[in-house]
């Protein structure tokens, strides 16, 4: 467990990724480092429904500067009001 966000945590991105394949077989689950501090914890979960669908290209919406995190940031995650 990651003592940050509480999700499971792995060692590596490989790990994560066996432990994905093995118990959620057929699920588009990817690894991810935690977003809170730790580089050597990641997490298993789903890409953004916003990329899956084609809405997004999953470079513009990953990332530090993303519009997801901007959209995380200002709480607009499910209804977006543009960038500011």
């Amino acid at each position: 467990m990651c003592e940050h966000c509480g999700k499971a945590g792995f060692d590596s991105r490989k790990t994560a990724r066996k432990y994905a394949r093995g118990r959620y077989p057929g699920t588009a689950l990817h690894a991810y480092r935690c977003r809170h501090h730790r580089e050597d914890c990641w997490h298993v979960g789903h890409h953004a429904s916003e990329v899956v669908s084609g809405e997004v290209p999953g470079h513009l919406f990953y990332g530090r500067d993303g519009i997801g995190a901007h959209r995380h940031r200002c709480g607009t995650r499910r209804h977006p009001q543009g960038r500011s």
